[in-house]
């Protein structure tokens, strides 16, 4: 996790003649898995929603990845929002689904369905440096899955019918089998696909991921995540190991109200000199576990196992306690 680095390569996907940036989320969940930082095992608090006990329950789904780019992607990608569309794009049925609730209000703004001040910026380029955009149709599929800000873009055109791809609006599924998707080149973006990636799952919406007129998945209205727990500040000051994969970063939470996120430049993801790069901000405890960082970024922290988790709108991530101390992140960049 890099909780105060910004990254700003744009979730933009190609689905036949529409193009969606980003997105918005038609559903009422919270993702309890974090994009952009964790492993990707976290699952979403779907809640039963629309006709009875018979709808289905959303939740968090794994869709397994093959082919040759699973070296780099992995074999699975994780999505936990979700939009169900009829007779948009020329698709009779379209459907996106995506890591966090940042990503799908860009979708939907690339859908007409909000306005720019409906979104929040910040909250997108969080957590956009590892993230999942997935949009399917009756008649083409693609999915755009970001890795530490490398974007690698699938997709396939099937005008009269995809194979492997069925939609079952009764009963709000979606079974994917052994879907094929060729490597796209992105508009936006220098894509790394390199071969056919096939995708395999089941997708389950609810009534709620039907409506367009939902309300914005927005984490800047001055509110905070619904969780609370009893965590203080002064449970979390220290240091932390915030970093994902390769990249290595760590968050020192300090009991004067401040942290600070070193950022090694030297590992194998940042390819820079033997160094440390430093942001830092001010962090404020709000009481039930839930905190400002910054100005206007929410979320609540709250210990999971031996790890730290801090809860944002856009996704949840964790943080390992060290026995480092700030002096030992030296030398610093100039």
């Amino acid at each position: 996790m890099k909780m105060t680095l910004l990254f700003r390569m744009l979730l933009c996907v190609l689905v036949i003649s529409l193009t969606a940036c980003g997105g918005g989320s038609g559903s009422n969940s919270d993702t309890d898995g974090g994009s952009g930082g964790d492993d990707g095992t976290g699952a979403s608090d779907g809640g039963d929603q629309g006709d009875g006990g018979s709808t289905p329950v959303q939740g968090s789904t794994m869709i397994t990845l093959g082919g040759a780019d699973t070296s780099s992607l992995g074999s699975t990608a994780e999505v936990s929002f979700y939009a169900f569309r009829e007779n948009l794009a020329g698709s009779n049925l379209f459907l996106s689904a995506t890591s966090s609730g940042s990503a799908m209000n860009f979708v939907r703004l690339g859908l007409g369905e909000l306005s720019a001040s409906d979104v929040d910026p910040n909250a997108f380029a969080a957590d956009q440096a590892n993230a999942v955009v997935f949009n399917i149709t009756d008649i083409g599929v693609s999915i755009r899955i970001n890795i530490n800000s490398v974007a690698y873009l699938y997709s396939a055109t099937c005008l009269s019918g995809c194979t492997g791809v069925d939609f079952d609006t009764a009963s709000r599924t979606l079974e994917l089998d052994n879907v094929v998707l060729a490597p796209t080149i992105g508009g936006d973006s220098n894509s790394q696909a390199t071969s056919d990636l096939t995708l395999d799952g089941t997708i389950v919406w609810t009534e709620a991921d039907e409506d367009p007129t939902a309300p914005a998945f927005d984490s800047d209205l001055g509110g905070a995540p619904d969780r609370t727990s009893d965590v203080t500040l002064a449970d979390i000051t220290g240091v932390w190991d915030s970093g994902a994969g390769n990249d290595e970063v760590y968050t020192v939470f300090k009991g004067d109200g401040t942290y600070v996120s070193y950022d090694y430049m030297g590992d194998a993801v940042d390819m820079g000199s033997n160094c440390y790069e430093i942001e830092s901000d001010t962090i404020t405890d709000l009481g039930n576990g839930q905190f400002r960082l910054g100005d206007s970024r929410f979320g609540t922290f709250y210990f999971s196992g031996d790890a730290l988790a801090f809860e944002a709108p856009e996704g949840t991530y964790f943080l390992e306690r060290t026995t480092l101390l700030e002096s030992d992140f030296s030398p610093l960049c100039n």
